[in-house]
């Protein structure tokens, strides 16, 4: 395709600008710019009769930089980024708007290193994935308004390969690569944006509405500072093996499992005994969970602190097969709220409680948390299920007030080893307490 002259009027040349961002690490934003005659221009007038991906796919090798300007594009398959460093850039998300005809179609379909997609409309909703990201490295979708299907996930970043377990102990995966600020609806029930065998990735400062964020088997990759609303099942699902990770300062509403859930990926592959270091969940801000608030598996030295739970059903922080885990200076509010809101899931909530250490939970830590039940009776604060493999936890400096059945409830004689130390505050006022303190 012959590339189109930028225009000329008597008051100068006028220059498209276009938002390039970087996708090395997580890294800030790049300085904007100027698309100018290496650039390849498109228009509706250019498509005319013709779907964008074949005008785009004819002209990836030589070209690399396609501004698509605003208007209506019809897609009847996917636009193959096949080449190192190709930059698809709309010039409006609101306004360039992209929609796929194909339902057996994904839209934008990245096999290179390099690749930058930003300011773009996706409409993908008869099927497919609107982006697919495998095997690829320093890759940056920014930016855009995506529009999933209900039958495959909506954004795709994933490295392909048969020992998924191997390469994730050897460091073996994609690498930098970035998902950010986009707005991103999804029908599909389970994994609306997968984010898999990424190293130092990172999905940040998105608004993902109707499904969750599956992030899996990483390391030293983040997933931060996003809204996540309305999903069938979780809001981020992190499946380990994984290491030194971070899930911080996001926003999660109205999700039908529980909130945050970290769990081993392969059950069968990964046994019970594993344990993922150095996951660090913080500042999270958690409201009407339908099942738990946060719920961890097989981590260890792992810190969950400074999250604000709102209106779970069952619990607030819900902790199973895990060692030395600082839980720390986390606000609870009104935990057991299935007795409001009628109960969704199946769980016997007998237990219900602000903090729960399951089973198989030691050397961990309990300091410093705010457990508040106003609008519903809760049975328990913070409680240990009396269970020898919960051993040589500590629980010390947590306020725990309201409606509780007990305040504190756990075994500290041998071969529990549990302490329930000092600075703890208990105030019951529900007319069902039965004690603050429950050794």
């Amino acid at each position: 395709m012959k590339k189109l002259k930028m225009y000329v009027f008597n008051v100068g040349l006028i220059l498209f600008t276009a938002l390039i961002i970087t996708g090395i690490g997580n890294q800030g934003l790049k300085a904007a710019q100027q698309v100018d005659s290496t650039w390849t221009i498109i228009n509706p007038s250019i498509c005319a009769g013709r779907p964008l991906n074949e005008v785009i796919n004819e002209n990836m090798w030589p070209e690399r930089k396609f501004y698509i300007t605003d208007g209506v594009y019809n897609l009847t398959g996917n636009i193959q980024a096949n080449d190192d460093n190709v930059i698809i850039q709309g010039q409006s998300k609101q306004n360039t708007k992209l929609v796929q005809n194909n339902p057996s179609s994904n839209s934008i379909d990245v096999t290179a290193n390099g690749v930058q997609i930003s300011n773009l409309s996706i409409n993908n909703k008869l099927g497919g994935a609107a982006v697919s990201v495998q095997n690829s490295n320093n890759v940056t979708v920014d930016s855009c308004i995506i529009y999933g299907a209900q039958n495959d996930n909506a954004v795709v970043f994933i490295k392909g390969s048969k020992n998924e377990i191997q390469n994730v102990e050897s460091g073996n995966l994609n690498m930098c690569n970035v998902l950010s600020n986009n707005d991103i609806f999804s029908s599909y029930p389970w994994d609306g944006v997968l984010f898999s065998k990424q190293n130092h990735g990172s999905v940040q400062n998105n608004i993902i509405n109707g499904s969750r964020i599956a992030f899996y088997l990483c390391r030293n990759s983040d997933v931060t500072n996003n809204r996540i609303e309305n999903s069938p099942t979780n809001g981020i699902r992190y499946a380990v093996p994984a290491y030194d990770n971070k899930i911080v300062s996001n926003t999660i509403e109205n999700s039908k499992g529980s909130a945050i859930l970290a769990t081993r990926y392969n059950p069968s592959i990964t046994p019970e005994s594993y344990r993922a270091n150095d996951v660090k969940i913080k500042n999270n801000t958690i409201i009407g969970s339908r099942y738990f608030g946060i719920e961890v598996n097989n981590l260890k030295n792992s810190d969950i602190s400074g999250n604000n739970i709102q209106d779970a059903d069952f619990y607030g922080i819900y902790m199973l097969s895990s060692d030395a885990l600082s839980v720390v200076k986390n606000q609870i509010q009104d935990s057991n709220y299935l007795s409001i809101d009628g109960q969704v899931q199946h769980w016997d909530g007998r237990y219900n409680a602000g903090i729960m250490l399951d089973s198989t939970v030691t050397g961990s830590s309990m300091d410093g948390n705010t457990i508040v039940n106003s609008a519903t009776n809760c049975p328990y604060g913070i409680r240990i299920q009396p269970n020898v493999s919960n051993n040589s936890n500590i629980i010390i400096n947590n306020i725990v007030n309201g409606d509780f059945g007990d305040g504190i409830s756990a075994r500290v004689d041998a071969p529990f080893n549990n302490i329930i130390g000092d600075g703890n505050v208990v105030t019951l006022k529900s007319s069902k307490a039965q004690s603050a303190v429950k050794k």
